[in-house]
């Protein structure tokens, strides 16, 4: 494995050179250049790497993110933007209903409170006066799965509800999309 530098960013994460400096420049809290010149994670909390059989304490919340079906997505949308918005409300993901929550811990569907478009407008900070703006950019994204098949990346119930193909976070072999 090869570290990665502030110089190979923009090849690692196949991206232009001015995307990986935007990238660096609001990452800065969380990551940091060490003297050899690597790029490093400041707060150990930000990321645990570690068996998920070790984390034993409901305290700690995990999601398993897979960096291939992230530049999917990247690669199969031109609206970069939105692509963002998700993937900065995955810690707002209640994970069994892949539904953005207020209370994304609770466990129990039946109790899960699910965000409005507004509110997730709000969190993001865009669109807050245009919610319907941000509803239809997100059903603009499209997600490629492994096999090559093509389905929505974020979707939508009657009431609105949100929710997001659950290969994006989980890139298994097994999962599949219910009909909302």
């Amino acid at each position: 494995k090869k570290p990665i530098t502030s110089k190979n960013l923009k090849d690692v994460l196949e991206v232009s050179d001015n995307t990986a400096s935007t990238f660096l420049k609001k990452a800065a809290k969380y990551i940091e250049q060490d003297a050899d010149g690597n790029l490093t994670i400041k707060d150990n909390h930000v990321f645990l790497k570690q068996r998920i059989s070790n984390i034993q304490s409901k305290k700690h919340r995990y999601v398993r993110l897979y960096i291939e079906s992230y530049r999917r997505l990247y690669k199969r949308n031109t609206n970069k933007k939105y692509i963002g918005y998700v993937l900065e409300m995955i810690g707002s993901l209640q994970i069994s209903q892949n539904a953005f929550c207020r209370n994304p811990r609770e466990e129990d569907p039946v109790e899960a409170q699910y965000m409005t478009m507004k509110e997730f407008c709000e969190k993001v900070g865009s669109n807050a006066g245009n919610p319907s703006r941000m509803k239809s950019e997100l059903s603009s994204l499209r997600f490629v799965d492994r096999d090559g098949n093509e389905a929505p990346a974020v979707l939508f119930s009657e009431k609105d509800d949100i929710f997001i193909h659950p290969g994006i976070i989980f890139n298994g072999w097994k999962y599949y999309v219910e009909t909302i």
